[in-house]
Protein backbone atom coordinates (compact mmCIF):
# COMPACT_ATOMS: atom_id res chain seq x y z
CA UNK A 1 0.00 0.00 0.00
CA UNK A 2 1.36 3.83 -1.22
CA UNK A 3 0.18 6.07 1.44
CA UNK A 4 -1.01 9.54 0.13
CA UNK A 5 1.92 11.49 1.41
CA UNK A 6 4.24 8.70 -0.36
CA UNK A 7 3.19 9.53 -3.77
CA UNK A 8 6.33 11.83 -4.85
CA UNK A 9 8.71 8.97 -3.72
CA UNK A 10 6.98 6.15 -5.05
CA UNK A 11 6.94 7.78 -8.29
CA UNK A 12 10.46 8.59 -8.24
CA UNK A 13 11.42 5.34 -7.80
CA UNK A 14 9.66 4.44 -10.45
CA UNK A 15 11.27 6.56 -12.54
CA UNK A 16 14.83 5.72 -11.61
CA UNK A 17 13.33 1.33 -12.46
CA UNK A 18 12.10 2.33 -16.31
CA UNK A 19 15.14 4.04 -16.77
CA UNK A 20 17.24 1.59 -15.68
CA UNK A 21 18.70 4.08 -13.03
CA UNK A 22 18.46 1.91 -9.61
CA UNK A 23 21.30 1.81 -7.12
CA UNK A 24 22.44 -1.75 -5.89
CA UNK A 25 21.40 0.13 -2.36
CA UNK A 26 18.78 2.07 -1.18
CA UNK A 27 18.83 4.26 2.27
CA UNK A 28 14.79 4.57 3.26
CA UNK A 29 15.21 6.94 6.27
CA UNK A 30 12.53 9.42 8.15
CA UNK A 31 10.86 9.36 11.29
CA UNK A 32 8.57 6.99 12.62
CA UNK A 33 5.49 6.35 11.67
CA UNK A 34 5.71 7.46 7.61
CA UNK A 35 5.25 4.34 6.49
CA UNK A 36 9.04 3.36 5.86
CA UNK A 37 8.82 -0.37 5.73
CA UNK A 38 5.34 -0.18 3.75
CA UNK A 39 7.37 1.66 1.05
CA UNK A 40 10.06 -0.77 0.68
CA UNK A 41 8.29 -3.45 0.60
CA UNK A 42 5.58 -2.33 -1.75
CA UNK A 43 8.80 -1.64 -4.25
CA UNK A 44 10.30 -4.59 -3.70
CA UNK A 45 6.73 -6.60 -4.57
CA UNK A 46 7.18 -4.21 -7.98
CA UNK A 47 10.46 -5.12 -8.88
CA UNK A 48 9.35 -8.68 -8.17
CA UNK A 49 6.29 -8.75 -9.66
CA UNK A 50 5.46 -9.68 -13.62
CA UNK A 51 2.67 -7.60 -14.26
CA UNK A 52 3.18 -4.75 -13.24
CA UNK A 53 0.18 -1.96 -13.39
CA UNK A 54 1.22 1.28 -15.53
CA UNK A 55 2.21 3.20 -12.28
CA UNK A 56 4.38 0.68 -10.96
CA UNK A 57 2.79 -1.05 -8.47
CA UNK A 58 2.27 -4.56 -8.24
CA UNK A 59 -0.69 -6.48 -9.71
CA UNK A 60 -1.04 -8.80 -6.56
CA UNK A 61 -2.58 -11.68 -9.31
CA UNK A 62 0.78 -13.02 -11.14
CA UNK A 63 3.14 -16.16 -9.93
CA UNK A 64 5.32 -13.40 -8.88
CA UNK A 65 3.63 -11.53 -6.24
CA UNK A 66 1.98 -14.51 -4.97
CA UNK A 67 5.20 -15.95 -4.09
CA UNK A 68 5.93 -12.74 -2.21
CA UNK A 69 2.41 -12.15 -0.35
CA UNK A 70 3.49 -15.52 1.09
CA UNK A 71 6.80 -15.06 1.94
CA UNK A 72 8.55 -17.62 -0.34
CA UNK A 73 9.50 -15.76 -3.33
CA UNK A 74 13.28 -17.44 -3.82
CA UNK A 75 14.84 -13.91 -4.93
CA UNK A 76 13.37 -11.71 -2.39
CA UNK A 77 14.51 -11.56 1.82
CA UNK A 78 13.64 -9.83 4.64
CA UNK A 79 16.54 -9.26 7.23
CA UNK A 80 15.08 -7.96 10.76
CA UNK A 81 16.15 -8.82 14.45
CA UNK A 82 14.99 -12.29 15.56
CA UNK A 83 13.45 -10.71 18.64
CA UNK A 84 11.35 -7.33 18.43
CA UNK A 85 14.16 -4.98 20.41
CA UNK A 86 17.11 -6.99 19.81
CA UNK A 87 20.06 -6.85 17.70
CA UNK A 88 20.44 -8.29 13.99
CA UNK A 89 23.34 -11.12 14.23
CA UNK A 90 26.27 -11.45 12.33
CA UNK A 91 24.79 -14.55 10.92
CA UNK A 92 22.41 -13.23 9.85
CA UNK A 93 24.20 -10.50 7.89
CA UNK A 94 26.24 -13.12 6.66
CA UNK A 95 23.31 -15.71 5.36
CA UNK A 96 21.67 -12.29 3.41
CA UNK A 97 25.14 -11.67 1.90
CA UNK A 98 25.42 -15.44 0.55
CA UNK A 99 21.55 -14.95 -0.94
CA UNK A 100 22.65 -11.93 -2.84
CA UNK A 101 25.67 -13.23 -4.01
CA UNK A 102 23.30 -16.71 -5.67
CA UNK A 103 22.05 -16.14 -9.04
CA UNK A 104 18.82 -14.92 -9.75
CA UNK A 105 15.61 -17.97 -9.95
CA UNK A 106 13.50 -15.50 -11.99
CA UNK A 107 14.29 -13.16 -14.56
CA UNK A 108 13.69 -10.10 -12.55
CA UNK A 109 15.10 -8.94 -9.70
CA UNK A 110 16.60 -10.41 -6.56
CA UNK A 111 15.59 -8.16 -3.38
CA UNK A 112 16.50 -7.73 0.33
CA UNK A 113 15.49 -5.26 2.77
CA UNK A 114 16.67 -4.50 6.08
CA UNK A 115 14.77 -3.74 8.38
CA UNK A 116 15.37 -1.53 10.91
CA UNK A 117 18.91 -1.25 9.66
CA UNK A 118 19.99 0.82 13.22
CA UNK A 119 19.32 -2.80 14.69
CA UNK A 120 22.92 -3.73 13.03
CA UNK A 121 26.21 -3.38 14.79
CA UNK A 122 29.59 -1.52 13.19
CA UNK A 123 30.84 -5.11 12.69
CA UNK A 124 27.17 -6.48 10.73
CA UNK A 125 26.61 -3.15 8.94
CA UNK A 126 30.50 -3.13 7.85
CA UNK A 127 30.01 -6.38 6.39
CA UNK A 128 27.87 -5.66 4.30
CA UNK A 129 30.56 -3.07 2.42
CA UNK A 130 31.67 -5.73 0.06
CA UNK A 131 28.05 -6.35 -1.15
CA UNK A 132 27.41 -2.81 -2.05
CA UNK A 133 30.44 -2.33 -3.51
CA UNK A 134 30.84 -5.22 -6.15
CA UNK A 135 26.92 -5.91 -6.07
CA UNK A 136 25.69 -9.03 -8.70
CA UNK A 137 24.14 -7.66 -11.81
CA UNK A 138 19.99 -7.29 -10.87
CA UNK A 139 20.25 -7.06 -7.12
CA UNK A 140 18.94 -4.33 -4.80
CA UNK A 141 19.93 -3.30 -0.91
CA UNK A 142 17.20 -1.76 0.89
CA UNK A 143 17.94 -0.33 4.20
CA UNK A 144 15.19 1.08 6.44
CA UNK A 145 15.52 3.11 9.69
CA UNK A 146 14.54 6.24 11.46
CA UNK A 147 18.12 6.40 12.75
CA UNK A 148 20.51 6.89 9.84
CA UNK A 149 22.98 8.00 11.70
CA UNK A 150 23.26 5.38 13.78
CA UNK A 151 24.85 3.30 10.62
CA UNK A 152 28.47 3.74 10.02
CA UNK A 153 29.07 6.78 6.98
CA UNK A 154 31.10 4.22 4.94
CA UNK A 155 27.56 2.11 4.65
CA UNK A 156 25.56 5.21 4.23
CA UNK A 157 27.87 6.66 1.18
CA UNK A 158 27.28 3.49 -0.62
CA UNK A 159 23.55 4.11 -0.87
CA UNK A 160 21.07 6.47 -2.18
CA UNK A 161 18.89 8.26 -0.28
CA UNK A 162 15.67 8.30 0.20
CA UNK A 163 14.30 11.04 2.61
CA UNK A 164 10.97 10.55 3.87
CA UNK A 165 9.18 13.38 5.55
CA UNK A 166 6.01 13.84 8.05
CA UNK A 167 2.82 14.96 5.19
CA UNK A 168 1.05 18.16 5.67
CA UNK A 169 -1.41 18.73 8.63
CA UNK A 170 -4.42 18.74 5.91
CA UNK A 171 -2.63 15.54 4.43
CA UNK A 172 -1.85 13.47 7.48
CA UNK A 173 -5.41 15.18 8.86
CA UNK A 174 -7.84 13.67 6.30
CA UNK A 175 -5.83 10.75 6.19
CA UNK A 176 -6.61 9.86 10.08
CA UNK A 177 -9.91 11.22 10.14
CA UNK A 178 -10.53 8.21 7.45
CA UNK A 179 -9.46 5.32 9.66
CA UNK A 180 -12.16 6.51 12.27
CA UNK A 181 -9.63 6.32 15.18
CA UNK A 182 -11.84 6.66 18.77
CA UNK A 183 -9.03 8.98 20.17
CA UNK A 184 -9.59 13.16 18.59
CA UNK A 185 -7.38 13.12 15.38
CA UNK A 186 -5.80 16.31 16.28
CA UNK A 187 -4.36 15.49 19.62
CA UNK A 188 -2.78 11.88 18.07
CA UNK A 189 -1.20 13.80 15.24
CA UNK A 190 0.06 16.23 17.78
CA UNK A 191 1.76 13.47 20.26
CA UNK A 192 3.09 11.72 16.76
CA UNK A 193 4.31 15.41 15.90
CA UNK A 194 2.07 14.43 12.30
CA UNK A 195 3.50 11.22 11.71
CA UNK A 196 0.05 9.48 10.70
CA UNK A 197 0.81 5.49 11.36
CA UNK A 198 2.31 6.55 14.64
CA UNK A 199 -0.86 8.49 15.46
CA UNK A 200 -2.99 5.45 14.72
CA UNK A 201 -0.41 3.24 16.86
CA UNK A 202 -0.94 5.86 20.00
CA UNK A 203 -5.05 5.33 19.33
CA UNK A 204 -4.75 1.98 20.57
CA UNK A 205 -5.51 0.55 23.57
CA UNK A 206 -4.78 4.00 25.67
CA UNK A 207 -1.21 4.18 24.20
CA UNK A 208 -1.50 7.98 24.14
CA UNK A 209 -2.33 8.15 27.85
CA UNK A 210 0.60 5.43 28.96
CA UNK A 211 3.39 7.86 27.20
CA UNK A 212 1.78 10.79 28.82
CA UNK A 213 1.78 9.13 31.99
CA UNK A 214 5.64 8.11 31.48
CA UNK A 215 6.18 11.90 30.23
CA UNK A 216 4.80 13.46 33.58
CA UNK A 217 6.75 10.81 35.51
CA UNK A 218 9.95 11.51 33.91
CA UNK A 219 9.38 15.31 34.44
CA UNK A 220 8.41 14.59 38.36
CA UNK A 221 11.79 12.85 38.76
CA UNK A 222 13.37 15.72 37.02
CA UNK A 223 11.43 18.13 39.77
CA UNK A 224 12.58 15.54 42.49
CA UNK A 225 9.11 14.55 43.16
CA UNK A 226 9.81 10.94 42.35
CA UNK A 227 12.64 8.71 42.69
CA UNK A 228 14.24 7.83 40.07
CA UNK A 229 15.26 4.17 40.73
CA UNK A 230 10.95 4.08 41.68
CA UNK A 231 10.01 5.38 38.24
CA UNK A 232 12.79 3.30 36.59
CA UNK A 233 11.18 0.16 38.57
CA UNK A 234 7.54 0.80 36.89
CA UNK A 235 8.91 1.08 33.25
CA UNK A 236 11.83 -1.04 33.27
CA UNK A 237 9.61 -4.12 31.72
CA UNK A 238 8.10 -2.65 29.04
CA UNK A 239 9.76 -1.48 25.61
CA UNK A 240 12.87 0.40 26.31
CA UNK A 241 13.57 1.42 22.82
CA UNK A 242 10.34 2.52 22.60
CA UNK A 243 10.52 4.57 25.60
CA UNK A 244 13.84 6.34 24.29
CA UNK A 245 12.15 6.73 20.93
CA UNK A 246 9.46 9.09 23.21
CA UNK A 247 12.33 10.78 24.59
CA UNK A 248 14.40 11.72 21.54
CA UNK A 249 10.63 13.01 19.95
CA UNK A 250 10.86 15.07 22.85
CA UNK A 251 13.89 16.33 23.17
CA UNK A 252 13.85 17.37 19.10
CA UNK A 253 10.43 19.16 19.95
CA UNK A 254 12.76 20.98 22.73
CA UNK A 255 15.30 21.93 19.89
CA UNK A 256 12.74 22.96 17.67
CA UNK A 257 11.71 25.52 19.93
CA UNK A 258 15.04 26.89 20.82
CA UNK A 259 15.74 27.62 16.77
CA UNK A 260 12.09 28.74 15.46
CA UNK A 261 10.14 29.35 18.10
CA UNK A 262 7.59 26.69 17.60
CA UNK A 263 6.46 23.70 19.42
CA UNK A 264 4.36 20.93 17.95
CA UNK A 265 3.35 19.06 20.91
CA UNK A 266 0.01 18.28 22.83
CA UNK A 267 -0.63 21.58 25.20
CA UNK A 268 0.34 20.24 28.75
CA UNK A 269 3.43 18.50 26.98
CA UNK A 270 4.38 21.89 25.13
CA UNK A 271 4.32 24.00 28.17
CA UNK A 272 6.85 22.04 30.38
CA UNK A 273 9.05 21.84 27.47
CA UNK A 274 8.94 25.08 26.70
CA UNK A 275 9.83 26.05 30.52
CA UNK A 276 12.90 23.15 29.85
CA UNK A 277 14.30 24.29 26.84
CA UNK A 278 16.09 27.45 27.52
CA UNK A 279 17.68 25.51 30.62
CA UNK A 280 18.83 22.67 29.16
CA UNK A 281 20.14 24.71 26.33
CA UNK A 282 20.99 24.11 22.50
CA UNK A 283 24.20 22.59 23.19
CA UNK A 284 22.88 20.22 26.66
CA UNK A 285 20.22 19.34 24.71
CA UNK A 286 22.31 18.00 21.58
CA UNK A 287 24.68 16.46 23.89
CA UNK A 288 21.27 14.77 25.40
CA UNK A 289 20.04 13.38 22.05
CA UNK A 290 23.60 11.81 21.22
CA UNK A 291 23.34 9.82 25.00
CA UNK A 292 20.12 8.76 24.35
CA UNK A 293 20.08 7.23 20.84
CA UNK A 294 23.18 5.67 22.23
CA UNK A 295 20.84 4.09 24.88
CA UNK A 296 18.93 3.02 22.17
CA UNK A 297 20.87 1.19 20.55
CA UNK A 298 21.92 -0.73 24.25
CA UNK A 299 18.30 -1.47 24.47
CA UNK A 300 18.60 -4.16 22.08
CA UNK A 301 21.24 -5.57 23.81
CA UNK A 302 21.02 -8.18 27.12
CA UNK A 303 21.82 -5.86 29.74
CA UNK A 304 20.13 -4.75 32.87
CA UNK A 305 17.05 -2.74 32.20
CA UNK A 306 15.81 -1.36 35.35
CA UNK A 307 19.79 -0.07 35.74
CA UNK A 308 19.95 1.06 32.07
CA UNK A 309 16.26 3.03 32.45
CA UNK A 310 17.83 4.42 35.81
CA UNK A 311 20.85 5.22 33.62
CA UNK A 312 18.96 7.58 31.02
CA UNK A 313 16.77 8.99 33.62
CA UNK A 314 20.27 10.13 34.71
CA UNK A 315 21.38 11.68 31.86
CA UNK A 316 18.15 13.73 31.65
CA UNK A 317 18.37 15.28 35.13
CA UNK A 318 22.68 15.73 34.39
CA UNK A 319 21.67 17.69 31.75
CA UNK A 320 18.93 19.98 33.49
CA UNK A 321 21.61 20.27 36.26
CA UNK A 322 24.57 21.67 34.13
CA UNK A 323 22.01 23.93 32.63
CA UNK A 324 20.98 25.61 35.89
CA UNK A 325 24.53 25.74 36.90
CA UNK A 326 25.16 27.90 33.46
CA UNK A 327 21.97 30.30 34.44
CA UNK A 328 23.17 30.89 37.82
Amino acid sequence: MIYPWLQDQWQRLNERQQQDRLPHGLLVSGPAGLGKGALARAFAQALLCESPAPNGSACGQCHGCRLFLAGTHPDYQLLAPEEKGKQIKVDQVRELIEFMALSRQYERYKVAIIEPADAMNVNSANSLLKTLEEPAAGTLLLLVTAQPSLLPATIRSRCQRIDLRPPSPAVAMAWLESQSVAADPARLLKAAHHAPLLAVELSHEGALDTQAEYFAQLMDVLRGRESLPAVAEQWHKGDIAGQVAWQIEWVDAMLRFLAAGVLDSEPDKAQVLQRLAPIMGTRGLFDLREQLIQYRRMASANLNTQLLLETIFQAWANTLDAGRKQSA
